[in-house]
């Protein structure tokens, strides 16, 4: 597993937020807010979403994120105190295989790019699942939505090495790189009903230290020894320069999977 925690900030959060707008936006409309709700957003990090449901929502609505992280938790207080939706929405510390939170507690819960960053050998997609429909209540809504890494696809010349890089990402740089497919059977096998599956393709135009696959891929090849010194050149130099002259593209997937329990 690489050091993805270094690679994940609350700049990095805030930064994709736009990238990840559609995939945000429509999220929020499976979760059905214009009645009042209490929701848990899972994963919240800096508060981009629990801020967005709190605007949309029902007034009588009540918002909580959970992180892990407590600079995240901070950043996330401030936020709703200057976007003025403190009173709808607060942030607590916890572990989203352990919330601290009675048996179907809400109507609604959502997690976004959760699954793929907890490593295995802390709790499993099933483990981390559990708990989520734990503490949603009867008739409620999960909406889950992460990314299959796999599906990842660069316009890079050399087709091996891409597809060889792209893997080494998914398995190594991501805990569960594969998240976003899994989502259809954990609901169907809990029993959830109203399944609804979505596909957002996100479209990156700019080759840079905002891709994940450059400067934080490069750095766990070199670091398990997993490419050359000739392919990682390679690698940057070309990419570099189709960003430069405006024909780098890259596309990966990002599932949504919305489920109410039965």
């Amino acid at each position: 597993m690489g050091n993805f925690e270094k690679n994940i900030s609350i700049e990095y959060l805030r930064n994709s937020a736009n990238q990840m707008m559609q995939l945000k936006e429509l999220s929020y409309q499976l979760l059905d807010l214009s009645e009042p709700k209490k929701i848990v957003d899972i994963g919240c990090g800096p508060g981009i979403d629990t801020v967005a449901m709190a605007k949309l929502s029902h007034e009588e609505s009540h918002i909580i994120g959970v992180d892990f992280d407590q600079a995240m938790i901070d950043a996330a207080n401030e936020y709703a105190k200057q976007e003025l939706v403190d009173s709808k929405v607060r942030h607590i510390k916890a572990s989203a295989i352990e919330l601290p939170f009675s048996e179907e507690n809400f109507d609604a819960v959502r997690a976004e790019r959760l699954f793929q960053v907890i490593p295995s050998t802390i709790a499993s997609s099933q483990v981390i699942f559990n708990e989520l429909y734990r503490v949603l209540s009867l008739n409620g809504i999960m909406v889950l939505a992460d990314t299959d890494w796999a599906t990842v696809s660069i316009n890079f010349s050399d087709i091996e090495i891409e597809r060889r890089f792209v893997r080494f990402f998914c398995d190594v740089c991501r805990p569960n790189g594969y998240a976003g497919r899994q989502f259809l059977e954990l609901m169907n096998k809990a029993g959830m009903i109203d399944i609804e599956v979505f596909v957002v393709p996100i479209i990156m135009r700019q080759f840079n230290s905002q891709f994940p696959l450059a400067d934080w891929l490069v750095r766990e090849l070199k670091s398990h020894k997993k490419a050359t010194d000739t392919e990682i050149d390679s690698w940057m130099t070309e990419l570099t320069e189709k960003s430069e002259k405006g024909e780098f593209l890259a596309v990966a997937n990002m599932n949504i999977i919305k489920g109410v329990k039965k």
